[in-house]
């Protein structure tokens, strides 16, 4: 824990966030003989693509447990 002073020259106490609330992410290998220049592969690598952003988008709005806790 921490204190910091705030714009109201107020000072408040802050805790870090812990490096065990950051979750673990894992990634999906590409196919071994797929080729992003390729024009056949275009399909699998948007699908990749739209299937990355679908969880970027779920995944920004969590916060990490103890994040913003305040004393």
């Amino acid at each position: 824990m921490f204190t910091a002073v705030d714009e109201s020259n107020k000072h408040k106490m802050h805790s870090l966030v812990l490096e065990a609330d950051t979750p673990i992410r894992r990634h999906i290998k590409i196919k071994g003989m797929a080729n992003p220049h390729d024009p056949t592969w275009k399909q699998y690598f948007e699908a990749r693509r739209n299937k990355q952003r679908t969880k970027l988008s779920l995944r920004c709005c969590r916060v990490p447990k103890g994040a913003f806790a305040e004393a």
